[in-house]
């Protein structure tokens, strides 16, 4: 771990029909979960390899909050 960082939260979404993807992302977030790593992860359902009018508006309205939060 370096000794200073900026401490940044993430925004995952995939889609459940994305041919294994869905997996291999809930690995990562998983993953960065163990390590401290902040991260809001969202499966849509019935999506495959594309981004969803409602996994937009989560996107915004997550970094709206980030911005919003005056960490």
């Amino acid at each position: 771990m370096p000794s200073s960082f900026v401490p940044t939260r993430f925004f995952l979404t995939v889609g459940s029909r994305d041919r294994g993807r869905e997996r291999l992302a809930q690995r990562l977030a998983d993953t960065a979960q163990r390590f401290g790593i902040a991260m809001t992860y969202h499966v849509e359902h019935g999506v495959g390899h594309a981004l969803s009018q409602n996994q937009y508006a989560k996107a915004i309205r997550f970094l709206e909050n980030e911005i919003a939060s005056n960490r």
